[in-house]
């Protein structure tokens, strides 16, 4: 599907709304749907464990999401500043942007990690948890929130350019100067500069 459509500033149909809806949103659709399929795969290797661990590592469940979604949604706000830059060809600013948020999500997560360990004694009983499996919830929210700051990089990945799916149904190219989308055919892309050309 073309986004050229968008350009046109004019009020979307129905079809056209829910189809721009599902292909954007698709990719994170199977995200989260695998997401939840490897938290099925912990909840049942846990279970073999016993009931009391179970229920140890789900007392704390809802507050290790909160973790993880505090530094999933700091660590996204560089992206999409990084990404404008690419978007921009301004590298030398988008290397800069990624490194400040390397160091400040790496910042943001040791403090995270700081408050998390500090909360962890008391939050299985804030919780609602009984004496019996209070220690054990104790312990593997510690464990979590040792590991929030390897969790804080910026990785690569999401920066680069993608160039394993098909380039010309996926990407729009925007000519600027003159404010109207380039129609695939009429440019092309070379990997090695990473440079586009109309």
């Amino acid at each position: 599907m073309s986004l050229a459509f968008l350009q046109e500033k004019r009020p979307l149909s129905r079809k056209e709304a829910v189809l721009l809806t599902f292909t954007l949103s698709w990719p994170t659709i199977l995200a989260q749907l695998s997401s939840v399929f490897m938290q099925y795969i912990d909840a049942s290797m846990v279970g073999r464990l016993g009931p009391m661990e179970s229920a140890a590592i789900g007392l704390v469940a809802s507050s290790t999401w909160l973790l993880g979604g505090l530094s999933f949604a700091f660590t996204t706000g560089f992206i999409v500043l990084v990404a404008q830059q690419i978007g921009a060809r301004d590298e030398k600013t988008a290397r800069n942007l990624a490194r400040q948020g390397i160091l400040v999500s790496l910042g943001f997560g040791l403090v995270l990690m700081a408050l998390g360990l500090l909360a962890s004694p008391v939050l299985p009983y804030a919780l609602g948890g009984e004496d019996a499996i209070a220690p054990d919830a104790t312990r593997y929210f510690q464990i979590v929130c040792l590991s929030i700051p390897l969790m804080q990089g910026i990785s690569p990945e999401l920066m680069a350019v993608n160039t394993r799916d098909d380039i010309k149904r996926w990407w729009e190219v925007v000519d600027r100067t003159a404010g109207r989308v380039v129609p695939p055919q009429d440019w092309s892309y070379d990997e090695k500069s990473g440079n586009v050309t109309v």
